[in-house]
């Protein structure tokens, strides 16, 4: 059973004990350092994504819509001065619409912030394709109004396109 210890005893047992060495406590520094680093990067990148969707205020041009409205005033004139047929200028058409509104295909479903004028886009998408698709001896001539419409709506800007 548990017998008590004699004095002599204990102060062995104490002398063994005192040559012992406990390692040193953990140094949580560098912990604390890395996941303050780790906290500001994160909170850097958030604030960056949130200024950069904020710059971009409602009806306000894009950079997309900027550059596909220099493109179509280029188109506008090379088509005027006839260096350009109205086949190909109805493909260039469409594709500066998708560009500049930041759509992956064009549809007969206006972009969201044009439904309201979901008629006329889709007499603009009507227009486009039978340019685009219709045998040249039955294709109808590509009008100015088309090259219009298409200013209009890059004009918006609509980055949420």
């Amino acid at each position: 059973m548990n017998t008590p210890l004699s004095d002599d005893e204990l102060k062995q047992i104490t002398q063994q004990l005192a040559g012992l060495e406990l390692p040193p406590a953990p140094d949580w520094q560098p912990l604390i350092i890395a996941t303050l680093v780790v906290l500001i990067a994160l909170l850097l990148a958030v604030a960056l994504i949130y200024l950069r969707s904020r710059r971009q205020q409602p009806g306000q041009m894009n950079d997309q819509s900027r550059e596909a409205l220099h493109q179509l005033q280029l188109l506008q004139q090379q088509w005027l001065q006839q260096s350009i047929s109205d086949h190909d200028a109805a493909y260039r058409l469409a594709t500066l619409l998708r560009l500049g509104l930041g759509l992956n295909q064009l549809t007969n479903t206006a972009p969201p912030a044009l439904t309201e004028q979901q008629q006329q886009w889709q007499q603009l998408q009507q227009q486009l394709a039978q340019l685009r698709y219709t045998p040249a001896e039955s294709r109808p001539p590509l009008s100015a109004d088309l090259f219009t419409q298409v200013e209009t709506w890059l004009m918006q800007g609509h980055p949420e396109c």
